[in-house]
């Protein structure tokens, strides 16, 4: 199975949904973020990272 292909799909059918796709791209880094954190909380670790 590929994991990105399988992403992409996922990508795509939470387009709508940008939480969800967030979690989505902290996973493909490898990194699974409580869906509690806040949201300037994830996006200042992922711009260190």
């Amino acid at each position: 199975m590929k994991p990105l292909t399988a992403l992409s799909f996922y990508f795509d059918a939470l387009s709508d949904a940008k939480p969800l796709r967030t979690f989505a791209g902290n996973a493909l880094m490898g990194r699974i973020y409580p869906i509690k954190r806040t949201s300037k909380t994830t996006k200042k670790v992922i711009a260190k990272n």
